[in-house]
């Protein structure tokens, strides 16, 4: 079934979710924090063209990505607190 672990040991349970977590909260530095020092602005001279170019690659709109941002947030201070 997609989305669930291949093994059903609980030690692979664990690791899933918790790999998924350091993703989700790393991939938060880069999106979410806009100022905290991770955050994609700082990498680059033009982080609005960045930004632009990074959901045109992505076939979304503004308003879908922002949405994405969004329930990345959530997902992340629902589950680890903000950080």
């Amino acid at each position: 079934m997609a989305g669930q672990p291949f093994e059903e040991d609980q030690f692979w349970i664990t690791a899933n979710g918790n790999f998924l977590d350091i993703a989700v909260l790393e991939w938060c530095k880069l999106f979410v924090d806009a100022k905290g020092k991770h955050h994609f602005s700082k990498a680059f001279e033009d982080g609005d063209k960045f930004k632009q170019e990074l959901i045109e690659k992505l076939g979304l709109t503004e308003t879908q990505f922002d949405d994405y941002v969004g329930s990345l947030k959530t997902y992340r201070d629902k589950r680890s607190g903000p950080c």
